[in-house]
């Protein structure tokens, strides 16, 4: 199984779709692996985890919620399914080594976490717990997609369903599936 470190990951990503910057929309997970990267290099650890645990699971007490490859999940978890090997029959993803898998998502997408985990994460974030207000005010400057009713932030949607507004954003992989939203609404 191999082990992909942040820069081989990052040896994958391919030229921008458009130019000048600015000019377009397309999704990708690059920044999350340069502030992973960061993040290791300004705190001078080796886990990122440890920074993430700190400065806002801990806070939130949000304990559920791991990096996959950096730390050891406590407890059960949710066994992923899909056709791994594009044979026409779903497979047991439990089954298989994580360690390609979650290291080559790293601070991208390899997050495994509980929906009472996400939940608190979204409701801490929406309530000022983990931003300052003028770093939650340029998480939420949103630009068109393709998509009608969906704008993209910084890592968030703001999606419109039925003159509503949430926030939130899906993740899915290896067999797995997770979204979290959030409704600010008013009484």
């Amino acid at each position: 199984e191999h082990y992909w470190t942040p820069e081989y990951t990052l040896s994958f990503v391919l030229p921008p779709q458009f130019s000048p910057p600015g000019n377009g929309w397309h999704y990708n997970s690059t920044a999350y692996y340069l502030l992973g990267m960061i993040i290791k290099k300004a705190t001078n650890t080796d886990k990122v985890s440890e920074k993430l645990r700190e400065l806002i699971l801990e806070p939130l007490n949000l304990n559920s919620t791991y990096i996959g490859i950096e730390d050891s999940i406590n407890g059960e978890w949710a066994h992923g399914w899909m056709d791994y090997d594009n044979d026409g029959f779903i497979e047991d993803t439990y089954l298989i080594s994580p360690i390609g898998i979650y290291s080559a998502k790293w601070t991208a997408a390899g997050l495994v976490s509980t929906s009472k985990d996400l939940a608190g994460l979204i409701f801490g974030l929406f309530n000022q717990q983990i931003l300052t207000n003028s770093q939650m005010q340029e998480f939420l400057t949103f630009v068109k997609t393709p998509m009608s009713n969906i704008d993209y932030g910084l890592g968030i949607q703001r999606v419109r369903i039925l003159n509503k507004v949430i926030y939130g954003h899906p993740g899915n992989g290896h067999g797995y599936n997770a979204a979290t939203t959030y409704y600010p609404f008013r009484n």
